[in-house]
């Protein structure tokens, strides 16, 4: 680890401590004025030296620091995610890709600080710590707010395209996301412009970005580039419990005879088995997304599109595709929580927290079906079909234990279907 990041494992165990200390005990509403539902002091405003130095600080999804003029905001938080999974598959898929065995460990360690300085300028630092070669960086960037057309955003973030792929997996409803993301760009290096309509029905992002696959937070090559953009809205929108959300999403990306690589190990963290993948050297490739979701109470429908169209150095143009369309339902009479600026789901709000003697948490099923199809011309990569059945435990706003079973069917060509049966449980703790 260098030398410079030693300290950050016991900064996270620090945030954390102090950020559990500090947890409201139910959903009350604060006294102070200016704290949005779900904030809770810590403690009455403290003077460092002089009343120009006072510093505020409380819990609100992280523990939070700004000064009375909010010419400084600044949070601190993180999330663990622990997973294990049993797994079980047939002779055609070990035949195939070989064989599978039982496995734990860390989805992700993260620690996290954003803030910003005068309302006017943001920034972004998130690092993960799960261990040896997989401790990366996530994002590091620098934003300006209302520059003329919308806001801007430098660094590295994610690129804007897609619905599940902009929600974070900590609020997802799965334990991993769609196929169809195996499609979608992630994190990459770039420059941003985004905003929102002034009803707050309607959203859009554009950026140019360059790509980072190593999530180092550089990238070197001539003429790599990728433009991609995003516009998404709520055309419905009753309250925060009952909207419809529509959005697309496209990306232009020159490759310059480099790799277009895809690959799919399956719908969980802990399978080791590629069992789809395509590798082409390729001049571009195109991407679009098509995105829906609706929520009414308790009830929510979400699916997504994803064509990729890729101009090989050789041969005619490559057409791959994914999907994925799940249902969830609230047992306990919660919503998905929705936020308009940027069109992406959000922490679920829990009613009645878990506590001994006390609320009994919030209770979420799903159902998914999914799917990715890289097969076309002379460079077949394969086809999976998926379905997923979920049971999620919501402890509280922080913490949640998820259930998942999947099962994969994978195309092996002339060998028959590989199929694969995982059991798999996720321990999560964000703030």
């Amino acid at each position: 680890m260098h030398t410079w990041m030693q300290p950050l494992p016991a900064l996270l165990i620090f945030g954390m401590t102090a950020s559990a200390a500090a947890l409201p005990s139910g959903n009350e509403q604060p006294a102070t004025a200016g704290l949005g539902r779900g904030d809770q002091p810590a403690q009455e405003p403290a003077a460092a030296g002089t009343d120009n130095t006072i510093v505020r600080t409380y819990f609100k999804d992280g523990l939070r620091f700004e000064t009375p003029d909010k010419a400084f905001q600044m949070k601190i938080g993180g999330r663990i995610l622990f997973d294990t999974a049993f797994i079980s598959t047939n002779n055609d898929y070990e035949n195939a890709f070989g064989r599978e065995e039982d496995a734990a460990g860390f989805r992700m360690a993260r620690i996290y600080t954003e803030g910003s300085v005068n309302e006017q300028i943001d920034f972004r630092w998130q690092y993960d710590f799960k261990g040896g070669t997989d401790n990366k960086l996530k994002d590091l960037y620098i934003g300006m707010r209302d520059v003329g057309i919308g806001s801007l955003r430098i660094g590295q973030f994610k690129e804007c395209f897609g619905l599940e792929q902009l929600t974070s997996l900590t609020n997802t409803t799965f334990m991993e996301r769609g196929a169809s993301d195996r499609l979608v760009p992630g994190r990459n290096i770039g420059a941003m412009l985004f905003d929102t309509n002034a009803s707050k029905t309607m959203n859009w992002a554009a950026g140019i970005f360059r790509d980072d696959g190593s999530d180092t937070g550089q990238d070197t090559g001539d003429g790599e580039y990728a433009l991609t953009g995003r516009i998404s809205g709520t055309p419905i929108k009753d309250d925060a419990t009952h909207l419809v959300h529509i959005g697309g999403s496209v990306s232009v990306r020159q490759l310059r005879d480099q790799a277009y690589v895809v690959d799919h190990r399956g719908e969980s963290n802990l399978t080791q088995q590629t069992i789809a993948a395509v590798n082409v050297a390729a001049e571009e490739a195109n991407l679009a997304g098509l995105e829906a979701a609706w929520v009414n109470g308790p009830l929510s429908l979400q699916g997504e599109y994803v064509m990729s169209s890729v101009d090989p150095v050789a041969g005619s143009d490559l057409d791959y595709n994914g999907y994925y369309l799940y249902a969830s339902y609230f047992l306990t009479g919660e919503s998905r929580s929705y936020k308009d600026s940027s069109g992406t789901f959000q922490k679920v709000r829990v009613l009645s927290p878990y506590k001994n003697g006390g609320g009994k948490g919030a209770w979420e099923v799903g159902f998914r079906l999914s799917g990715l199809d890289l097969d076309d011309g002379s460079t077949p990569g394969g086809q999976v079909d998926s379905i997923t059945t979920g049971v999620n435990w919501y402890l509280n706003d922080y913490t949640r234990v998820m259930l998942n079973w999947v099962h994969e069917s994978a195309d092996t060509g002339s060998a028959g279907d590989g199929v694969a049966d995982i059991l798999q449980m996720r321990f999560q703790i964000d703030v």
